[in-house]
């Protein structure tokens, strides 16, 4: 929501710079045009009926629909095939299960499909598995191949898991991947807007050999990252980095005014906003895409998160919060108006009391000593006749609190009578209603 409202105050004009410039000290961005113009899964149809999208991203596409594994399987593969994506072999499709892959140019496609849950509904998921032929990866010497596919390899070597994890991370960085995060048992690497994850582990069953194993995914951005990070994570689903790194925030924010203006995207404040502990920094492109950073000091490091948004995702975002600014100040005009001239709440007198004080919400009334609550009593009758609802949470014959609703209308009414001074009677309601006695 404060980024939503950043963009909302801090938009500045179009820039005449390619985002696509060269870095230096990150990886080179993918051509994103180029797998754009190949295929791109946020614009890509749902098929079945009345699909429902939950990622819809360049280079993934995930939603549920109603229909048959085989049915919507056979609507994808005509659309892809159209596209001048052949299906390669060894594609499975079952009532309870799909799984294809496909190829263009250098390009892979994984499909999957399976029934969810609910009846009728089947999952889809679209995935861009890239254009780098992970058989091609340099390995240890030794290493010899498990299996070998064009987006997905394994191999045994004698090295132990640390001395060949050290040597593949070496090998990939001389060829010009760069680190890109880690989980507990893998690390991830990226070039040319490609993310790579290799696992090394102990071989199972394959006599205390070391196994590497590589798989891939065509990433929906291409966001810079700089080199002193300690720890970082990236979501494709979000297009958002989230990381520590030991620049100040000052330097960080130096750091990525260089690297994305240098891609055409120039920032829309001089100098970081700050809300509470974090400050903030917005970035827009020539093709009016976003970029944001926020970054605030956890233990002498650098908390940062950028996130990127496609000019459709960020016009779709500030339709959103201009909907959103609309219908506030429409209901901050509303209840204006209410607090202005607020609505009439008519109640009936008591017989015998005598008024004491008048406001627009309140009234009080003064009553012979012993009498107020059989005159509570009847009044509240009278109440309930008209529609109101009554609860009560003090009924005592010297005091008693109760609430009276209508619709939205809220009446409060009390009486206090101890027997030996005269007995009151209070009415309350809400600044939005004025209480009037009916005539």
């Amino acid at each position: 929501m404060v980024s939503r409202l950043f963009s909302l105050l801090l938009v500045v004009g179009v820039f005449n710079i390619p985002l696509q410039a060269e870095v230096p000290a990150t990886p080179q961005p993918v051509a994103l045009q180029e797998v754009a113009a190949l295929i791109d899964f946020s614009t890509f149809p749902l098929f079945g009926s009345e699909p429902q999208a939950q990622r819809q991203k360049l280079a993934s596409q995930f939603y549920q629909t109603k229909g048959t594994v085989s049915e919507i399987a056979k609507e994808i593969d005509t659309a892809l095939t159209k596209r001048g994506f052949q299906q390669l072999p060894g594609a499975t499709v079952t009532p309870e299960y799909a799984a294809m892959m496909y190829q263009k140019s250098e390009y892979h496609l994984s499909l999957s499909l399976f029934p969810t849950g609910m009846p009728g509904m089947v999952s889809v998921t679209l995935n861009n598995l890239g254009n780098v032929d992970v058989g091609q990866l340099p390995v240890p010497a030794d290493a010899k191949p498990l299996y070998v596919m064009p987006t997905a390899a394994s191999y045994l070597t004698e090295n132990s898991v640390d001395e060949a994890k050290a040597e593949t991370h070496r090998l990939l960085k001389e060829s010009g991947w760069h680190d890109f995060g880690d989980t507990t048992v893998s690390y991830f690497m990226r070039k040319d807007g490609v993310r790579l994850q290799v696992m090394v582990m102990q071989a199972p069953a394959q006599g205390n050999k070391t196994m590497i194993q590589f798989s891939t995914e065509q990433l929906s951005s291409a966001l810079p990252v700089p080199e002193k990070f300690k720890r970082l994570a990236y979501a494709d689903i979000t297009t958002t980095i989230d990381g520590d790194c030991e620049l100040s925030e000052d330097e960080l924010f130096d750091w990525y005014r260089k690297a994305l203006e240098d891609r055409g995207a120039k920032a829309t404040t001089e100098e970081p906003v700050k809300i509470d502990f974090r400050r903030f920094l917005i970035f827009r492109s020539p093709s009016h895409e976003l970029i944001e950073l926020e970054c605030h000091t956890v233990n002498d490091l650098t908390r940062f998160q950028l996130s990127y948004k496609t000019a459709a995702e960020a016009q779709e975002e500030d339709q959103r919060a201009d909907a959103a600014t609309e219908k506030a100040m429409a209901a901050r005009k509303t209840e204006a108006d209410r607090l202005k001239n607020p609505e009439k709440i008519l109640v009936p007198g008591f017989s015998t009391a005598t008024p004491l004080k008048k406001t627009p919400q309140t009234m009080e009334f003064t009553v012979k000593s012993g009498t107020a609550k059989g005159m509570v009593s009847r009044w509240l009758t009278t109440q309930k006749a008209s529609g109101w609802q009554v609860e009560s949470t003090i009924d005592e014959n010297e005091v008693g609190e109760y609430i009276l609703k209508m619709g939205e209308k809220t009446v409060d009414l009390s009486f206090i009578d101890p027997g030996i001074i005269p007995g009151q009677i209070t009415l309350k309601t809400t600044k939005y209603y004025q209480l009037e006695l009916q005539k």
